[in-house]
């Protein structure tokens, strides 16, 4: 009797999990009630994830079939035609097509790039390539015990990124690494010199390399709203008060 109640719990047991391994499916997640399924065999769609780093953290959007468009804030190009009369002048804001964007919060300043990704589902990789800029937002001023300067607290980078795509087709994710290559006034060097030499500290603009790492999901299977990113390249400047 003992035998057959416990081959009798162990079949409903396997009966329930089965149950439940039906529910969702490939083509959800595995989310119960999921309303939006996302189709991993199909490459077009959204996919959004996050960046971090070291005073680094930020948010990727990006998509095989978005439409978009990137500016660069008071770049203008202008071409003039003609003379006399017929002369004509036409002022055009720099604009190009790009696939994705990211807002990424750097060492206080929030920036806002483009991005070109590349989505190889036969692979399982995805390579991406960004470019972006921003400043922060309240003026800086820096103190040594000898001087004190103005600063344009800005951040321009470029950078790139490898990420792998989930061994489980149904879980849609993906996870990687790269580099951002950051134009900056250096912070943390001056404030090291100011305690170190005081007499010599000045601040520095420098270009850093910056290991970031990347994670996200697809969550869509199309991509057709539009968008525009404002990068504003205004350049780190520092400037001598007295």
């Amino acid at each position: 009797m003992k035998r057959f109640l416990a081959v009798s719990a162990l079949t409903l047991s396997i009966a329930a999990s089965s149950a439940f391994a039906l529910v969702g499916g490939p083509w959800d997640a595995n989310v119960y009630g999921n309303a939006n399924p996302v189709d991993p065999s199909n490459v077009n769609g959204v996919y959004q994830g996050s960046v971090k780093g070291k005073n680094i953290s930020g948010v990727t959007a990006f998509a095989s079939s978005t439409i978009g468009t990137t500016g660069q804030a008071g770049y203008t190009e202008t071409v003039t035609t003609g003379t006399g009369n017929n002369q004509h002048t036409v002022t055009t804001t720099f604009a190009s097509t790009v696939q994705g964007y990211a807002a990424i919060y750097i060492e206080g300043k929030l920036t806002y790039a483009s991005l070109v990704v590349s989505v190889d589902l036969g692979a399982r990789k995805i390579s991406g390539v960004m470019e972006g800029a921003g400043s922060r937002a309240i003026p800086l001023v820096l103190h040594s015990p000898l001087h004190s300067w103005n600063v344009t607290d800005s951040a321009y980078f470029t950078g790139n990124f490898n990420a792998k795509l989930s061994s489980r087709w149904a879980a849609n994710s993906y996870s990687g690494k790269g580099t951002l290559m950051i134009t900056k006034v250096d912070l943390d060097g001056f404030y090291r010199a100011v305690l170190t030499s005081p007499a010599s500290a000045t601040p520095q603009i420098v270009t850093e390399a910056t290991s970031i790492k990347l994670d996200g999901v697809k969550t869509s299977n199309s991509a057709t709203t539009s968008y525009t990113v404002t990068i504003n390249p205004v350049p780190p400047v520092v400037s001598l008060i007295n």
